[in-house]
C-alpha cells in the first residue's frame, strides 16, 4: 500500500515543477517587446530556455510518476488475481 504513495509523490512533484515553470514563464518571459534591443533579446532568449527546461523536466517527472503508478497498480491487480482467483 505504501508503494503507491511514491508515484503519487512523484506526480505531485511533477505538477509542482510544471507550475513553477509556468509561473517563471509568466513573470520572466512575458510578452516580447515590439522592437527589443540586443540585450533585451538575449535576456528573453535566456529566460525562455530556462522556462522550456523547467516545463520539460516537470513533464518528464509527471510522466514517470504516472507510468510508475500504472505499473504498480497492474502488478497489484495481477498479484491479487493470482493469490485468490475468482471461483
Amino acid at each position: 500500500m505504501t508503494q503507491k504513495f511514491i508515484p503519487l509523490g512523484i506526480i505531485v512533484i511533477g505538477i509542482m515543477l510544471i507550475s513553477i515553470g509556468m509561473m517563471y514563464g509568466v513573470v520572466m518571459v512575458n510578452v516580447p517587446y515590439q522592437d527589443p534591443t540586443p540585450a533585451q533579446s538575449s535576456s528573453s532568449i535566456y529566460h525562455m530556455a530556462i522556462w522550456s527546461r523547467a516545463l520539460g523536466i516537470g513533464l518528464c517527472v509527471l510522466g514517470i510518476g504516472v507510468l510508475a503508478l500504472i505499473v504498480l497498480t497492474a502488478v497489484y491487480l495481477i498479484q491479487k488475481q493470482l493469490s485468490c482467483p475468482d471461483e
